[in-house]
């Protein structure tokens, strides 16, 4: 629920046609104050842990919105389904970079779901210089200027691999986020916290983005950022926090290699929003690379619950015992 929730509300944000670092703004707003809220409630600190950890925390917060703001750069130039197949490659990254930092072990599963990966990137990407006769994607059209002020980069194929770059930079910014905020939650940082930094972190670059905007580039001064639109992509932001909600709740109800392989049923849902009311359409390599990304997802999600359920198995008898 929390995926589906999450791709729609970016999809409608990109069809209002409204700068998506504006939209976010009060959802970020919002979800800032309810974090100061709920650390006041439960009396905890906002500084917590030695200069070591207080230095990761900021490191985790910097990587941590950079993946956000690559994300939504990222849409800008490409659509909806090839970003959202090159972020959730982060399951694979996220896995390696576990082995590096956590010594875990690399199974046949992991090796293979890395080449899976890399095969879908590649079919997603379709560089030319081996798809030197397919367009990426069919039934492009261009917006007319007189529509919008933006440029319609989505439907220029020569910014595709600058869409595709940031996507892949997304994924691995989240990667360490995710690595680093393991490591945080083992050294009783609370959660609450690593989110409140985060949050107030990504607000300050927003309104700076909005100063800038407004007062050196000059961006509302021939129109105005008060449309009906940018009050309908707000509204639609706001859903972001209830979905960052929910998948908090199922990460302390479910394994975390389950909702991992639940979240990538955002992949699909990206593929029939936007071949349903997109002009731009995705092609059969596009789906296939999509599919194999998905598949690999499922095999580095279930090969690291059943490790997790045997290391349990193993502990059982050794508790009744005590």
């Amino acid at each position: 629920c929390g995926s589906f929730i999450f791709t729609c509300s970016g999809f409608l944000i990109k069809q209002l046609r409204v700068d998506f670092f504006d939209a976010l703004l009060v959802r970020f707003l919002l979800q800032s104050i309810i974090l100061v809220a709920f650390i006041l409630y439960k009396k905890n600190k906002f500084i917590h842990g030695s200069n070591k950890l207080i230095l990761l925390q900021i490191v985790r917060t910097i990587v941590g919105s950079s993946g956000l703001f690559l994300f939504f750069l990222s849409y800008r130039y490409i659509p909806l389904p090839d970003l959202t197949t090159c972020r959730y490659t982060q399951v694979i990254w996220t896995a390696i970079l576990a082995m590096i930092v956590f010594h875990d072990r690399i199974s046949i599963s992991t090796i293979l779901a890395i080449i899976l990966t890399l095969t879908g990137v590649v079919l997603v990407a379709q560089p030319t210089f081996l798809f030197p006769n397919q367009s990426s994607l069919v039934n492009q059209t261009k917006v007319s200027a007189h529509r919008t002020a933006d440029i319609d980069f989505e439907s220029d194929k020569s910014y595709r691999l600058l869409g595709l770059c940031l996507a892949l930079a997304c994924a691995l910014s989240i990667s360490c986020s995710m690595v680093l905020n393991k490591k945080l939650i083992i050294s009783k940082i609370p959660q609450s916290i690593i989110m409140l930094e985060f949050s107030l972190l990504t607000l300050i670059i927003l309104l700076l983005n909005h100063i800038y905007n407004r007062f050196i580039v000059y961006k509302y001064e021939k129109q105005t950022m008060f449309t009906w639109q940018f009050f309908l992509a707000a509204s639609v932001s706001l859903m972001q926090v209830f979905s960052s909600t929910i998948t908090q709740r199922a990460i302390k109800l479910e394994h975390p290699a389950i909702i991992s392989v639940v979240q990538s049923s955002d992949i699909l849902f990206a593929i029939i929003l936007q071949n349903l009311f997109s002009r731009v359409k995705s092609n059969s390599f596009v789906i296939l690379g999509s599919f194999l990304v998905t598949t690999s997802i499922f095999l580095v999600g279930i090969d690291k619950f059943s490790k997790d359920r045997k290391k349990l198995s193993r502990k059982r008898p050794v508790d009744t015992k005590l």
